[in-house]
C-alpha cells in the first residue's frame, strides 16, 4: 500500500490479529474500519472517549491540512476534528477508514486517556510502532 502522505511504500504492523499499515518515513497509520477500536482495547483505553461518534468536520482551509486520498478508493477524505481542544485533524474516509499522520495517534490518545495513563499508553504505542510514542506531541 501506498502512504496518504508522502507516498512511500506502508508496511504491516500486526497487533492481536488486527493489521494496521504503517508508514515508517512519515510515521502516518491507516485503520480500516474496526481497526482503531481493537488497537484502544489493547491499549486499554474506550473508544467512547474519542467520542467518534460526534467527530465535527473540520475546517479544510486551516494551515498545514493538505486534502488526502483513501488508500484503498483513492477517493478524497474528509477532515474530521477528534481528541481534545484544540482537536486533532483526522482524515476518514467513511467507506473504508481513518487515516492518522506522524503524531496525530499520540495526540489523539493522549487526549483520551485517563490522569496519570500516558505514560503507559505511550509506551504501549512505542512498542507498537518504533518511535511514534515518543514524538513532539507526546512529550508536550
Amino acid at each position: 500500500m501506498e502512504c496518504a502522505a508522502c507516498r512511500a511504500p506502508m508496511i504491516v504492523v500486526e497487533y492481536q490479529d488486527v493489521e494496521l499499515d504503517w508508514c515508517p518515513d512519515c510515521g502516518g497509520i491507516w485503520f480500516d474500519n474496526e481497526e482503531l477500536e481493537f488497537l484502544l482495547q489493547g491499549a486499554g483505553l474506550d473508544i467512547e472517549a474519542l467520542d467518534m461518534k460526534s467527530a465535527a468536520r473540520a475546517d479544510t482551509r486551516r494551515a498545514g491540512e493538505h486534502t488526502r486520498r483513501c488508500t484503498r478508493c483513492r477517493r478524497r477524505m474528509r477532515k474530521l476534528g477528534v481528541g481534545g481542544q484544540p482537536p486533532v485533524i483526522l482524515d476518514n474516509c467513511p467507506r473504508h477508514g481513518l487515516w492518522f499522520d506522524g503524531g496525530e495517534l499520540s495526540a489523539v490518545l493522549r487526549a483520551a486517556a485517563p490522569p496519570g495513563e500516558w505514560a503507559r499508553v505511550s509506551a504501549f504505542l512505542g512498542a507498537l510502532f518504533p518511535g511514534h510514542g515518543r514524538n513532539k506531541e507526546a512529550d508536550s
